[in-house]
């Protein structure tokens, strides 16, 4: 006997989702990569090391996040996602914790290794938890749920990167590490109160197969491939966010003023605002158009900051526009990502890491270029660097999508 839903339980079913606000609330865990991109520079240059090698290092620390589609399928198949959510930021913390107690800069290579560890372990309740938001949420609240995800990623960023920083600047280098180590593991514990879709989590070579053939079938299509092309493209990397920190002090800004605008409160608002803005975009234009417009904003952003005098005014005003950009973009990505995962819940995890490496390989090669534009040319070269990648992949996006007749649309 074959048991059939009715369309309007399905369809009620289908409305009945977890309070959104909690996966901005659970993404506030994992404290390594705002350390890395806002205290870390800022420590670093401090103590005498190069912008071009602190880029490097960035770059390394985020390289877990192009990779994690390598271990993805383990969060899919080994352990209920809400535990890999508690398991990973518990690793995650604790690296964390071994990386700031490193000599620097003597043992460099040792710090940069434990970020990346600490990065690697966290990736794994990223993961997880993108994949149970994948599954949860309907695509009517795709945008709205990204607005959520995307405000506490990205104003956790400031906030937690910020919050490490005054905590190092005013603690024991011991205490400081034990305080950012606690307040990097807590808020995932707001995933006990998101209801996880029931599945099998025994992991065979039957589902290994059966996962990687659920991913050849979605590789081939068109809506898919485009995405990924926007996503791994220069277009919406946002790279010279990962380095403000450490160049306040070529347009003459106080560690105060740095501080205000990477960390708290400034960056947050910022950030938040930037990523409610995109939300709202991705549920009103196609979430292709969405992603695009806020790319052709941050080219504007990052070509205004390199042609202004390197001014402390500049910086506020320019870096404060650019990570309201940066909330934008990664809004954007995180709605058009859900469209192109769809809601299948046994490989829910392994299609999110898919488009998060794609567009965090963009994140990594631009951050790295961005560093060799600022042993180049400085300042300039780092910002026309970012914005002339982007607008070289802006114009080679618009001559594909006229080729291939697909303009944006508006959603009705």
């Amino acid at each position: 006997m074959t048991l059939h839903t009715p369309p309007e339980a399905a369809q009620s079913q289908s409305h009945r989702h977890p309070p959104l606000f909690l996966f901005g609330i659970a993404i506030l865990a994992g404290a390594t990569a705002p350390f890395s991109q806002i205290a870390m520079p800022f420590l670093l240059r401090r103590e005498g090391v190069p912008v071009a090698t602190i880029a490097g290092i960035s770059s390394l620390a985020l390289l877990p996040f192009m990779l994690m589609i390598a271990w993805s399928p383990l969060a899919d198949m080994v352990l209920s996602r809400r535990n890999w959510v508690f398991f990973g930021n518990f690793l995650s913390a604790v690296l964390l914790y071994a990386a700031i107690l490193v000599p620097r800069p003597a043992y460099l290579s040792l710090f940069a290794a434990l970020l990346f560890a600490s990065n690697a372990g966290y990736s794994m309740a990223f993961i997880a938890l993108q994949g149970m938001m994948s599954v949860a949420v309907p695509d009517a609240k795709r945008g709205k749920s990204a607005a959520w995800f995307q405000a506490g990623n990205l104003g956790g960023f400031p906030l937690l990167g910020g919050a490490a920083l005054w905590l190092i600047e005013r603690m024991t280098l011991a205490h400081a590490a034990a305080a950012i180590a606690v307040m990097s593991f807590l808020p995932s514990l707001a995933v006990l109160f998101i209801a996880e879709a029931p599945r099998s989590v025994a992991a065979s070579r039957t589902a290994f197969v059966a996962m990687w053939r659920e991913i050849k079938a979605v590789l081939p299509k068109r809506k898919t491939w485009i995405g990924l092309l926007i996503l791994v493209s220069p277009l919406g990397a946002g790279a010279a966010a990962n380095l403000f920190s450490g160049l306040g002090v070529d347009y003459g800004a106080s560690p105060d003023t740095v501080l205000w605008v990477t960390g708290v409160p400034g960056g947050v608002i910022a950030a938040v605002a930037g990523a409610f803005t995109g939300g709202a975009l991705s549920d009103r234009l196609s979430r292709r158009a969405a992603r695009l417009l806020a790319g052709a904003l941050l080219i504007v952003v990052a070509a205004a900051m390199a042609a202004s005098p390197a001014r402390p005014t500049t910086f506020a005003a320019g870096a404060l526009a650019y990570q309201f950009v940066v909330g934008m973009l990664w809004a954007t990505f995180s709605a058009l990502a859900l469209e192109m995962s769809g809601t299948e819940p046994m490989t829910a995890g392994v299609r999110m890491a898919l488009f998060n490496s794609a567009t965090v390989a963009a994140n990594v090669y631009v951050t790295s270029a961005d560093g060799l534009g600022y042993r180049a040319m400085g300042l300039r070269g780092l910002l026309g660097m970012d914005a002339g990648l982007a607008l070289a992949a802006a114009v080679a996006l618009m001559v594909l999508l006229r080729a291939l007749r697909e303009p944006p649309a508006y959603r009705g």
